[in-house]
């Protein structure tokens, strides 16, 4: 984790596989939705990583800090995340299990880095 160019590199690819595959094919099709969440779910935690690779590098406690901190936060947000599909089912408002299923994994995956991102960005240096 000490260079950032592969992660941004992997990203940019991911990224450029997502739009062909969208120009490519049709949004009716049924594997269409799934790979467009988890193309752009694992691009998203690429950038997440080249951005934190600097700072992971380094045996830093402040970032030590700050990652456990943002998976005490996702832990959090998954519980939301059930609740939010728990309600959704108990309603029988959402009539796709499997989307409902493939979106709680797509957010349960990105959030640690993302929320990792944005505590590093807004706390205050000691």
């Amino acid at each position: 984790m000490k260079k950032k160019t592969p992660f941004l590199i992997g990203a940019f690819i991911l990224i450029g596989v997502s739009v062909w595959f969208i120009l490519a094919n049709d949004s009716t099709s049924l594997n269409y939705w799934p790979t467009l969440m988890f193309t752009f779910s694992i691009a998203a935690n690429m950038l997440a990583q080249a951005y934190l690779a600097p700072y992971a590098s380094k045996d830093d406690t402040r970032f030590r800090a700050i990652r456990s901190r943002s998976f005490f936060y996702t832990y959090f947000a998954s519980l939301l995340y059930l609740f939010a599909a728990f309600l959704l089912v108990i309603t029988d408002t959402f009539t796709d299990p499997v989307y409902l299923v493939l979106n709680l994994l797509v957010l349960t995956g990105i959030s640690p880095q993302i929320a990792t991102v944005l505590l590093l960005k807004f706390s205050i240096p000691h």
